[in-house]
C-alpha cells in the first residue's frame, strides 16, 4: 500500500489575507495550551494517528470508506511515520524538509511538513498539513500554519501547496490563512491518482487538485 503527502489537505488557504469569517469559532483559551515544535522520534505514533484520522474525516466521500477504514491503511501510515522520524527514510521529501508538530497536553495532535518546492519554480512548499479532528476548532491549526509560514519564510519568498478541489473545508482554511489559488492563467489544476493497495489504484478515476500560493515574510 502506498499513499502520498502531495496534498496539503488539512482538515485544513491566497496571496491576499482574508479576515476570519463570521461564524468560525476559535477557542483561544485552548490554543494557549498548544506548543509548536519540531517532530521527534517518539512522536511517530501520535503523528500517524493525526494523519490517519485527518484522512478518514477529511477525505470521507472523496476516497472510498473501505480504504480509509481499513487496518492496512492505518498500519501503513504508522510504519511510514516510524521510518520517517527514526531517520530510516530521511529523504522522503528531500533532505531540507522539516516536520513541525502541534502539541497539546504533551502529545502531538497535528503536523505540517515544509521544504523546497517540488515543481520547476523556485520557492517553498507546504507538503502536508493535518490536525486530528478532535482538535479542529481549538486554534491549534492556526498556530501550526503560522509556524509553517515562518519556517518557509526563513528560506523562501513564496510557497505553494496542493489541495483537493472538492475539499471545501481545507480550501476555506487555507484562504483564511493567506493562500490563494489565483484566477485565469495563474489558476493551476492537476490530477491526483490517489493511494494504491499492492500497486492497484483505490480510485476509479483521478481526483482534481488545485495549486495554492502564498507570499512569505522573511524570517531569521
Amino acid at each position: 500500500m502506498s499513499g502520498s503527502l502531495r496534498c496539503a489537505h488539512v482538515l485544513a488557504h491566497p496571496l491576499c489575507r482574508f479576515d476570519r469569517p463570521v461564524g468560525v469559532h476559535i477557542d483561544h483559551t485552548l490554543a494557549m495550551d498548544i506548543v509548536i515544535r519540531d517532530a521527534q522520534v517518539g512522536d511517530a505514533e501520535h503523528v500517524a494517528e493525526a494523519h490517519i484520522e485527518g484522512w478518514r474525516e477529511g477525505y470521507r466521500g472523496l476516497i472510498p470508506g473501505s480504504f480509509l477504514d481499513s487496518a492496512a491503511f492505518a498500519d501503513a501510515r504508522r510504519e511510514t511515520w516510524r521510518q520517517r522520524l527514526s531517520g530510516a527514510e530521511p529523504n522522503a521529501l528531500g533532505e531540507h524538509s522539516r516536520v513541525l508538530v502541534a502539541v497539546a497536553s504533551e502529545l502531538p495532535v497535528g503536523f505540517g511538513v515544509v521544504g523546497p518546492s517540488r515543481d520547476a519554480r523556485d520557492g517553498g512548499e507546504l507538503y502536508a498539513f493535518y490536525l486530528h479532528p478532535a482538535h479542529w476548532g481549538s486554534g491549534a491549526a492556526d498556530l501550526l500554519i503560522d509556524a509553517c509560514h515562518a519556517a518557509l519564510g526563513a528560506a523562501h519568498h513564496e510557497a505553494m501547496l496542493w489541495v483537493l478541489r472538492d475539499n471545501a473545508r481545507a480550501r476555506r482554511f487555507y484562504e483564511r490563512n493567506g493562500w490563494s489559488c489565483g484566477t485565469g492563467p495563474s489558476f493551476v489544476e492537476a490530477e491526483w491518482a490517489g493511494p494504491t493497495v499492492d500497486g492497484v489504484a483505490v480510485l476509479d478515476e483521478p481526483l482534481i487538485e488545485v495549486q495554492y500560493r502564498r507570499r512569505l515574510e522573511a524570517t531569521s
